[in-house]
């Protein structure tokens, strides 16, 4: 038997189409968390309820985050505007984990600190994709939090 090997990869524009299209659902929901916090949205889409609108939004004032203006992301670059959102979600999504208890530990300088170190070492593959930036920022945010505590 003869099999010839194709020279191209038959899935390798699939395979881009649906990367591109994770990405566009995850800026989806980056962007449904954004008008939830600035616009009073509805958070059903992204789990979160209005009686999570407070904590959540004391928890981003503590943090560093001015969450009554607007105004400063209409000034921002969109890859800055991107990043600004990448750390709303990953607070959002500590906010909804059983790492809730470490939020007043976190500040801005662990926040930004994480998310330029996390971005630069994502950032260098190829192909990287927005929902790997997340997860993995997510990940060092959690361990940055229980070292700062002395767990684990």
């Amino acid at each position: 038997m003869y099999f010839e090997q194709a020279d191209e990869q038959p899935n390798a524009q699939p395979n881009a189409q649906a990367s591109e299209q994770a990405d566009e659902h995850i800026i989806t929901k980056l962007n449904l968390l954004f008008n939830y916090l600035y616009k009073k949205g509805s958070g059903n889409e992204i789990g979160l309820t209005e009686k999570d609108r407070i904590s959540l939004v004391s928890s981003l004032r503590h943090i560093g985050f001015s969450i009554d203006n607007d105004i400063a992301y209409n000034l921002m670059p969109p890859e800055r505007v991107l990043d600004e959102k990448i750390m709303l979600w990953c607070v959002k999504e500590i906010y909804l984990s059983p790492y809730k208890i470490f939020l007043n530990d976190l500040t801005w300088e662990i926040l930004a600190h994480k998310y330029l170190k996390t971005k630069t070492y994502i950032t260098e593959k190829p192909d990287y994709r927005v929902e790997e930036i997340i997860n993995y920022f997510i990940v060092c945010i959690q361990n940055e939090l229980e070292n700062k505590r002395g767990i684990k």
